[in-house]
């Protein structure tokens, strides 16, 4: 797949030619790829309704507030994006610790965007 998408250099491009030109069962293959490839990306997907948007939320807030009050869930993702921040300051010299800030400071500012956005549609 890479072959068909460009991602290989010259040399392997040319390698990978020659090859399929000497080898009829990778030739059938890569025209089978080839034929796939084309009709992925010729495929045209449409945008969902806004309804279809509002019942998906609606659904992500009814399970956020089901199991907990969703003042835990705020509270939750303000401790991760402190944590976050945290191991930010702590381990900027190591790149895991940086790595792990960066993503519980995201997944706790996504935990605190949906809390909010469950308050507000009530």
């Amino acid at each position: 797949m890479a072959f068909l998408d460009g991602e290989l250099d010259e040399e392997l491009c040319q390698q990978v030619r020659a090859h399929i030109e000497n080898c009829p069962a990778c030739r059938r293959d890569f025209q089978k790829f080839a034929s796939l490839s084309s009709l992925t990306h010729q495929v045209k997907f449409s945008e969902p309704r806004d309804r279809v948007w509002d019942y998906y939320y609606r659904g992500v807030c009814h399970k956020m507030a089901g199991r907990s009050g969703l003042q835990y869930w705020a509270l939750g993702s303000l401790t991760m994006v402190m944590v976050g921040n945290l191991m930010l300051f702590a381990f900027s010299h190591n790149l895991l610790g940086l790595t792990l800030g960066v993503v519980a400071i995201m997944a706790g500012l996504s935990m605190l965007w949906m809390s909010y956005f469950c308050n507000c549609k009530r």
